[in-house]
């Protein structure tokens, strides 16, 4: 999934335009309060329910949309898509009705349909607090059939329009993304890499920092590679990122022929809790090729 749990920014919005008294709106924001706890805790079906019941009662558009987009969620990792859609179909506010589709049409992966749906879209017409994830569901949508295009101009929207560091981070990264990957534009593509880092996100800018060492690598600058790499904490990222970080070191090190650091970094990758596996196999055979080689020595 991308994007995880989608919590539209809208409360002021809701409060302005409650209009059904201060004890009706005090029972809605409470209903809303524990059916997003039972969201969280991943009891998707009570929390459907429960939200189902919210946009059944005395509510305001916003409100009845609100509970709608979030029923629509919590029937999307129920992994019923039939009922997501029809439930995004049923919000009254259209923006927000056309960007819950999008995004659940992003996330179930039909990517040709959102783009064939929604790229004559204006996006910009809807509501603020749908934009961001609107413009990056189109654009990783955008991203994927490979429409370059489409998919620079909204991943730069996307950011422009995150309320949190986060969600501004992964836009860019995914705007690097697209000009190092469809546009093969690698200077604009670290340009904005170097955005993300920036913005300090600690794995936001260890994916940004990946991306510059690869682009620098492949360029014949490993020393510049290797330093790019320097901008993550090592001391601070865990998981997988640590494992790439560091059979990302060592590949630079085997490439700049210094086999005792490449090998050193490759086991500290293999020692990883939660290495990914492809990370696993790759850093196996790179060992299983250094080692032989040395062993080969006379």
């Amino acid at each position: 999934m991308q994007g995880g749990l989608v919590m539209w920014k809208r409360w002021p919005g809701i409060l302005i335009v409650s209009v059904l008294g201060a004890s009706v709106f005090a029972d809605y924001v409470a209903d809303r309060e524990a059916a997003v706890k039972l969201q969280r805790a991943g009891k998707y079906q009570e929390a459907l329910d429960a939200f189902l019941k919210m946009a059944g009662g005395e509510v305001t558009e916003v409100q009845k949309s609100d509970a709608l987009h979030q029923a629509a969620y919590c029937a999307y990792r129920l992994k019923d898509y039939d009922q997501a859609m029809k439930l995004a179909e049923r919000i009254p506010i259209e923006g927000e009705s056309k960007a819950t589709r999008l995004v659940l049409l992003n996330w179930m992966r039909k990517w040709k349909q959102a783009i064939a749906e929604f790229k004559s879209e204006d996006i910009a017409a809807w509501p603020d607090h749908v934009k961001y994830e609107a413009y990056r569901a189109r654009g990783m949508s955008a991203y994927r059939i490979k429409d370059a295009e489409l998919a620079v101009a909204d991943l730069s929207m996307a950011a422009k329009y995150a309320n949190t560091n986060n969600d501004r981070s992964l836009a860019l990264c995914n705007l690097g993304d697209a000009y190092r990957v469809l546009l093969k534009d690698d200077e604009k593509a670290l340009e904005v890499y170097r955005r993300v880092l920036a913005g300090g996100h600690l794995y936001k800018g260890s994916r940004a920092s990946l991306a510059i060492a690869g682009i620098q690598l492949k360029q014949g600058k490993p020393e510049e590679a290797l330093a790019a790499l320097e901008w993550v904490d090592m001391n601070k990222v865990n998981g997988p990122y640590r494992a790439y970080v560091l059979a990302a070191r060592a590949n630079i090190f085997a490439t700049m022929g210094k086999k005792t650091e490449a090998i050193e970094e490759y086991k500290k990758a293999l020692a990883v809790k939660g290495v990914p596996d492809y990370i696993r196999k790759n850093c196996e055979k790179a060992l299983e090729k250094l080692e032989g080689g040395e062993e080969k020595k006379p």
